[in-house]
């Protein structure tokens, strides 16, 4: 999935990161440590293309469903490094930590 996530195809790119979600829809769920799944992400959040960073996510909102504080960090570095346009990010943000403001958890809100 590494080599997927530096591919030249936006469509390959967003299948590393779809392909990995722990919690697909109507799949059979990935059983990767979550750190790695992290890792993976972390190498397509600056990506140019809306549908990689939509997925990248819908990832992390999969993964805030299972370990918040892993989210809230990876967001927060990603905030600190700068690599993806702020608009972008902004957009990224409450998209990835949606199911957390549903359910009113203080630090998403």
């Amino acid at each position: 999935m590494r080599a997927c996530a530096l591919d030249n195809n936006y469509h390959v790119r967003r299948l590393a990161t779809e392909g990995i979600r722990p919690m697909l829809p109507c799949s059979v769920r990935v059983k990767l440590p979550l750190p790695e799944i992290i890792s993976v992400l972390d190498l397509l959040h600056a990506d140019p293309t809306r549908y990689v960073t939509r997925a990248v996510a819908n990832n992390l909102n999969d993964i805030s469903k299972l370990e918040s504080d892993l989210v809230y960090a990876c967001l927060q570095r990603r905030h600190d490094l700068r690599s993806q346009t702020p608009a972008e990010l902004d957009w990224m943000t409450p998209h990835a930590l949606r199911t957390l403001n549903k359910i009113y958890a203080p630090k998403a809100l």
